[in-house]
Parts: C-alpha cells; structure tokens; sequence
C-alpha cells in the first residue's frame, strides 16, 4: 500500500513539475488528505511546492516582472510597494526621455510631442509655432575654451529658455547646440519677440575659462503652423529660416515668412 502511494506521489511530482498551474496545487493538497502521508512525504510535498512558485516567479520575470507581492498581503505593505514601485517608473521614464545635461527632452520625444500639437492645433484650428535656436559659432567654443565650458553654455541657455516660456511651450534639446520649442496658441510675431527678448538676455551672460570671459550669442527660425502642409515641411521651414538668420550674420531671429 505503501509503494501504491509512493508511486502515486511521484506521478503527482511529475504532473506538477511539467505544468505551472494552479489548479494542480489544490489536486496535489486534495491528494495530501486523502492519502494520509507521512511527516516525510509532507515536507517532500512542501519542498515541491516551494519550486513550483519559484518556477512560477521565474517564469514571471523572463516576461519582464521584477518582484512579486504574496499572500498573506498586508495592506500597509502593499500600499508602500506600489508607490515606490511607481516613484521608480517615473524616474525611470525621466532618465529615458530627457537629455541628462540640459534636463530637456531628447530629440525623439520632443518631435513626437510637436506632431501631438501639430495635429490638436489643426483639430481646433489654431495656430501653432514652432522655433529652433541654436548657439552661434559653438564650435569654437569648445575649441578655444573646452567641452566642458562648452556644456556650460549649453546649460545655461537651456535654462534661460526654460525660464523664460511658459509652462504650456514645449521644450527640447534637438541636436548638439541646437533647441526646438513648441509654442502652442501663438503666431510667428509674438513668438518671435519672446525669442528675441531671450536672445538678448543670453547675450548678455558672460561665461569664464581661466582667465578669459568671453559672451555667446543665439540664432534662431520660427515658423508659423498655418504656413506650412504638413509636419516635416513645419520643421524644414523653421530650419531653413535659422540658416538665413546665420548667414545675415547671426545674433538674430528670422520668420520663415520673411523673405527680404
């Protein structure tokens, strides 16, 4: 009787080890019950329930979980969890979205969010703007005075920008020394003198390597959304407006409209 149950036991092992399910666990208790088993099968029975949760967690991490909440759960506890567990996703999300010397969203995100408002502005028929200042002659910067004073420069017009527009425009970093801003509800001519208001204000910073002081100026192109067919052309447009702002000898801020 007693190999009956041995072999019985074992075939529930078998059963258990193969497939993750929960329903074999209450069958395999049920059996636990039914069969009388001693004190040995029934830690043996514990140990193999211990690997079936261990494969399970296993399982669960191979498709991305990280940790595991069990039961009994305390409420306070669970509370805790979930909140830091939240906390990490933002930050998360912040160190995956935002550029990590100027604290500005990265190319990719601040084109998607441009097209989000690109499209809401055509929904509500509104009007969109869109600029793209860049630091003149930023080459030499890091030339005469170093990548590191050269970063320098970068942050700090990256926070007089942030600083200086609302909280409603959109901010990012879109290339080296370049910035894109995206400023809902406001046509070309007021996005324009908000730009050159901070234009003026960041030529006026002055900036120290060693012994040398030395100021920075910025160039830049607007370009107005219900000028333009689409989106990739509403970017073009501002770029092609901040070359004709370097090549007028830089320090200034052109509409794409304007064409003298």
């Amino acid at each position: 009787m007693a190999n009956e149950r041995e072999i019985s036991f074992q075939k529930e092992m078998a059963k258990l080890r193969s497939a993750f399910h929960d329903r074999l666990i209450a069958e395999l208790e049920d059996f636990v019950a039914y069969a009388g088993l001693t004190d040995q099968e029934m830690c043996r029975t514990a140990t193999l329930k211990q690997l079936y949760e261990e494969r399970r967690q296993i399982a669960a991490m191979m498709t991305g979980g990280d940790d595991f909440i069990v039961n009994p759960v305390v409420e306070e506890s669970f509370v805790a969890t979930i909140t830091g567990r939240a906390q990490r996703a933002r930050q998360l999300a912040e160190l995956m979205t935002r550029d990590s010397l100027t604290g500005l969203l990265k190319h990719p995100e601040i084109k998607e969010r441009l097209g989000h408002e690109y499209a809401r502005a055509g929904r509500n028929k509104s009007v969109l703007s869109v600029a793209m200042p860049d630091i003149d002659k930023f080459k030499r910067v890091n030339d005469n005075y170093e990548h590191q004073t050269g970063d320098v420069v970068i942050a700090t017009l990256a926070h007089l920008l942030h600083r200086g527009l609302r909280t409603t425009d959109i901010l990012g970093r879109y290339g080296g020394e370049e910035y894109l801003v995206v400023m809902p509800d406001t046509d070309a001519k007021n996005a324009a003198i908000k730009l050159n208001s901070l234009r003026t204000e960041f030529q006026a910073v002055t900036f120290r390597h060693n012994d040398e002081v030395f100021t920075c100026s910025v160039s830049g192109g607007i370009c107005q959304s219900d000028q333009v067919e689409g989106l990739d052309e509403f970017v073009e447009q501002a770029d092609k407006a901040l070359y004709r702002a370097k090549e007028r000898g830089r320090n200034q801020i052109v509409q794409a409209d304007d064409t003298n």
